[in-house]
């Protein structure tokens, strides 16, 4: 049997969401794993809509909810906007509220979320067995210029 996803996308407030997941990245645990510049290419320049090659801010965490690991996050930021991302506020804030901090205006979001199987980097990470079932949500977050401010993976 072959997945067929929903004719139209599912649409939503960008304010809502965007609160949403600052919410939830206040309400658990971050582990960073990785901070800083790598050069992007595609699919992430893509994302971004820059040419690849281009230097982007790389974040590696883990998140934590009740002593268990529930996310294994890689994030890429354009460097105008990434400079303003540190390791102590990463400890404390969530990445969204960083690039807002950095005078970004959210306008928008498009997110992918589908299945895929840990390999054995991402089942270390997230304590399961390689092959795990999970779920992987891709979503690049724009600004109100509609230009890409956030890809994650």
């Amino acid at each position: 049997m072959i997945f067929e996803p929903p004719a139209r996308p599912i649409e939503g407030s960008i304010d809502q969401a965007i609160e949403s997941l600052i919410t939830f990245g206040r309400s658990t645990q971050v582990k960073l794993i990785e901070l800083g510049e790598w050069a992007a290419r595609p699919p992430i320049s893509d994302a971004l809509a820059m040419a690849s090659g281009t230097p982007v801010l790389r974040v590696v965490r883990v998140r934590w909810l009740d002593g268990e690991p529930l996310g294994h996050l890689v994030s890429y930021v354009p460097l105008d906007v990434g400079r303003h991302i540190t390791r102590q506020g990463l400890r404390a804030t969530p990445i969204l509220s960083l690039i807002e901090q950095a005078g970004v205006k959210i306008g928008g979001a498009t997110q992918t979320i589908s299945a895929t199987l840990a390999d054995a980097p991402l089942a270390a990470a997230l304590t399961v067995e390689i092959g795990a079932p999970i779920l992987r949500v891709s979503r690049t977050v724009t600004d109100v210029a509609d230009r890409p401010v956030q890809h994650i993976l």
